[in-house]
């Protein structure tokens, strides 16, 4: 079982330092570019049309997720023919939707501070039941902007945690190795049995 455990924590642990590199990567490129990707899409079962987006600006990672839900008696019709691939809301000021993923403009500002917290750069925020217009229904959504360096700290904890396992267990080994005591490094060359400092039993290597 502490095999099992092991090979799941080192797996882990690349896996963690994949994407902290993946995110070094991104914060030095998100200062000379930009880059965002989204979709947007018509639920008919809900009567609901979704947008989710991802994006890279300066120094931090955003996303965000919009719903406008129709009211009853002004359910949109969809159109999904169009010679671009795109979904059109005939009936609403011919809206026009991307229904598969693409790149887009980036325009995520900094919103106005709200909780102490946010003077980490961690902005979150949602609203519900929101009305503009003349739309026929309520939107809600939801965002998020994390800085670069708070992904790159939460990332580089497995990595780390490994490192210091890694360094334990090689120290650990050393000890063996001299005759001294695996949790302590007391030497154990006159003492055969237990560890008179910790208590530990002995390991020969």
């Amino acid at each position: 079982m502490r095999r099992v455990i092991r090979i799941f924590a080192n797996v882990a642990a690349a896996v963690s330092l994949l994407l902290c590199m993946a995110i070094v990567c991104l914060w030095v490129r998100s200062y000379w570019k930009s880059d965002g990707w989204g979709r947007s899409w018509y639920a008919a079962e809900k009567l609901e049309m979704r947008n989710c987006s991802i994006g890279s600006a300066p120094g931090r990672a955003q996303m965000s997720m919009n719903r406008l839900r129709f009211d009853a008696g002004a359910v949109a019709i969809v159109r999904n023919d169009g010679p671009d691939g795109n979904i059109y809301i005939v009936n609403f000021g011919a809206m026009s939707f991307h229904n598969r993923w693409g790149r887009e403009n980036q325009s995520m500002d900094w919103p106005g501070m709200e909780h102490w917290w946010e003077v980490t750069g961690i902005y979150l925020r949602s609203k519900d039941n929101l009305r503009y217009g003349g739309t026929p229904g309520a939107e809600s959504y939801f965002s998020a902007i994390v800085p670069y360096w708070v992904l790159f700290l939460v990332t580089a904890i497995g990595p780390g945690v490994w490192m210091l396992g890694w360094k334990r267990r090689r120290k650990r080994a050393r000890w063996i190795r001299e005759g001294r005591c695996g949790e302590c490094g007391y030497d154990l060359r006159g003492s055969p049995g237990r560890c008179p400092e910790c208590g530990a039993e002995p390991v020969r290597g």
